[in-house]
């Protein structure tokens, strides 16, 4: 998966450095147009195209049955029987080819996210940066032991207040304020092991992410801009806290995600004629 990550990880960022300088809106749109024809062309190459247009033919047939008769019960009900059927059958046939779409989709879902999901940081403003440990050793009553920990921030970022411990959630937690525009590394020791954070902050136009986990096939999936953290060093996640992201059109702010899926749909369907595919 790391590796996957790291491949499609590059693509995006090439792609979407071209497309840094357009709003949003329109580089969402140019993404949605592009992964409707992907959708399609992989539909009509992995979906028995035939079986399915017969499929359709028959649904319309039973429709238009229903309507010529429809003082007869029985051939009411028996055409119903018959679009459930076709139905049953059309719903099978599309099984095949989303075995093959959705991976690709949450894939692109995921690597989209870190650029129009949330917000840079804004210099000046305050965040929050956590640690949360995997386990920690006790002592005394169950009381936890409060880990040997330091943040060590680059010149740009200050540490606005001293590490919080919360035994409760096994959590360290620096309110930072970024002063200067870019990406920045946060670096954290905890005993002899170094971990890093990046974050991005002002008008810089890379990826960002909130959550670097040690562990786990769907934290890639969900995060894959940074590598996992090393499991030895007994930290679960280092979490930045951003604001979401929006898209600003026409006056109306719309999450990204709904607008992608809302203009891949209608770009699919005005589409799939010229390319020949049935959907």
């Amino acid at each position: 998966m790391t590796f996957i990550n790291s491949f499609l990880g590059s693509i995006t960022a090439q792609i979407m450095g071209v497309l840094a300088h357009l709003p949003p809106w329109i580089g969402v749109t140019l993404w949605s147009l592009t992964s409707a024809v992907v959708i399609l062309l992989i539909f009509r190459v992995s979906s028995n195209q035939e079986k399915m247009a017969e499929a359709k033919k028959a649904i319309h047939a039973c429709l238009f049955e229903i309507r010529l008769f429809n003082d007869d019960l029985r051939k009411i009900f028996k055409a119903q029987g018959e679009i459930f059927r076709h139905n049953s059958t059309y719903l099978r046939l599309s099984l095949v080819p989303m075995i093959w779409i959705l991976p690709i989709i949450v894939l692109l879902i995921s690597h989209l996210q870190p650029y129009y999901g949330y917000d840079a940081l804004t210099p000046g403003k305050p965040t929050i940066v956590s640690m949360h440990f995997t386990s920690t050793d006790t002592e005394g009553e169950g009381s936890t032991v409060r880990p040997e920990v330091s943040l060590q921030v680059p010149e740009g970022v200050t540490v606005d207040s001293p590490g919080i411990w919360i035994p409760a959630r096994s959590e360290f937690s620096w309110r930072i304020v970024p002063q200067r525009s870019g990406k920045h590394e946060l670096r954290i020791v905890v005993g002899g092991s170094e971990l890093t954070k990046e974050i991005v902050v002002g008008d810089d136009d890379s990826a960002r992410s909130p959550l670097r986990f040690s562990t786990g096939l769907t934290n890639q999936i969900l995060y894959p801009i940074e590598s996992l953290l090393p499991q030895e060093s007994g930290v679960d996640s280092i979490s930045v806290r951003y604001i979401d992201g929006s898209i600003d059109t026409f006056g109306f702010e719309w999450n990204w995600m709904v607008f992608f899926f809302v203009l891949s749909i209608v770009f699919a369907f005005a589409l799939r004629k010229p390319l020949g595919v049935t959907i």
